[in-house]
């Protein structure tokens, strides 16, 4: 079930970096951040999830958004210090580890100027719930709930 933004006036928002691109989840989706520190590996998985990590105690699967959008080719990317995990849970309880590029911070945006994902873009519409004008960029508004499905994994 899509929460309605149309009847809340301010969001704040955890926004991060995949690639050169502004995103951002929802912080009351967010549970933790963590720095990135490797997985256990499953079989069978698609190339965008890394593998599995214990958030206490809690067996979560870890995602790496910047294969799963192609912002990073699998071969190409990179983990370093800025690499970090947002743990994110969603309204029926799934959880999973999200690995971005770059945490930025959070913001507040104001959901009653937000705008719809324009069909020429390249990206990826199903998981996009809005795009807002912040601070002179663009920021794509994750929809947590979609991205976490059991249907995507």
């Amino acid at each position: 079930m899509q929460e309605n933004l149309n009847n809340i006036e301010n969001v704040d928002v955890m926004t991060f970096v995949l690639g050169n691109e502004l995103y951002g989840i929802e912080v009351t989706k967010v549970r933790e951040i963590l720095t990135y520190q490797g997985t256990t590996k499953l079989p069978n998985t698609k190339d965008w999830v890394k593998g599995v990590i214990n958030i206490r105690g809690e067996v979560t699967p870890i995602i790496d958004l910047r294969i799963k959008f192609k912002t990073s080719s699998i071969d190409n990317v990179i983990y370093n210090d800025d690499t970090v995990v947002i743990a994110a849970k969603t309204q029926d309880g799934r959880m999973a580890g999200i690995v971005v590029d770059k945490l930025e911070g959070i913001e507040s945006v104001n959901a009653k100027v937000s705008m719809q994902v324009p069909e020429i873009s390249n990206i990826n519409r199903e998981f996009v719930k809005n795009l807002f004008k912040q601070n002179g960029r663009m920021l794509i508004l994750m929809d947590v709930e979609r991205l976490l499905s059991k249907d995507e994994f």
